[in-house]
């Protein structure tokens, strides 16, 4: 259950909305009975990291890191790689309508068939070469844990594939964190609308 008027538990430096956490009722009873929720919440270094991100990539890539990060803590290795991978989607798609500034055809272009390797071409066109490569990489291997492990059939990931699959939802967004204000400068400057690079 989520308490209405509770200081709000923050994850990372981001202070989560409701509807991104729940709070059983042994937790509801600790956040009526102590003022600091210091006591309540311990960050792992991966979500210290995710959090400072989401300020980045937004609520949809913290939600899906912090269930990633739930599900590795459960022992729930397949469903850790499966957010983890859903994690990068959102990644690709703020980062994607960043870089455009077309949001709405981005998201329409994700929910098509091969939708996520037509925004990813969107994204890397015309970045700098060395960026290309170890993007196009990080996404692959975020996507193909995300369609192993949750489509119908059986999945053997283990704790180190899960590890390896938060490690590099990570690693993908630190990266384009890094690069976040030039990537709009890297538009095709034919693309029609809002596409077209900003004169100057």
């Amino acid at each position: 259950m989520c308490l209405p008027n509770k200081p709000k538990l923050f994850f990372g430096e981001v202070a989560l909305r409701p509807d991104l956490f729940a709070i059983t009722e042994l937790g509801a009873r600790r956040l009526v009975e102590t003022d600091s929720v210091d006591e309540i919440v311990e960050l792992t270094s991966f979500d210290a990291r995710a959090g400072r991100l989401g300020v980045r990539f937004g609520g949809a890539f913290l939600q899906r890191a912090q269930q990633a990060s739930l599900c590795l803590e459960a022992g729930a290795h397949v469903a850790a790689c499966a957010m983890a991978g859903a994690g990068g989607e959102a990644v690709l798609e703020a980062a994607t309508s960043h870089k455009t500034g077309d949001s709405v055809s981005v998201a329409k272009e994700m929910e098509r068939k091969a939708g996520r390797h037509k925004v990813l071409d969107r994204l890397l066109g015309n970045l700098p070469a060395p960026l290309q490569p170890p993007l196009r990489i990080g996404f692959a291997i975020l996507f193909q844990w995300r369609d192993d492990s949750s489509h119908g059939g059986e999945c053997a990931y283990d704790a180190d594939d899960a590890h390896a699959a938060l490690a590099a939802l990570l690693r993908v967004a630190a990266r384009l964190d890094a690069c976040w204000d030039d990537l709009p400068s890297y538009r095709d400057p034919l693309s029609p609308g809002r596409n077209r690079a900003p004169d100057g």
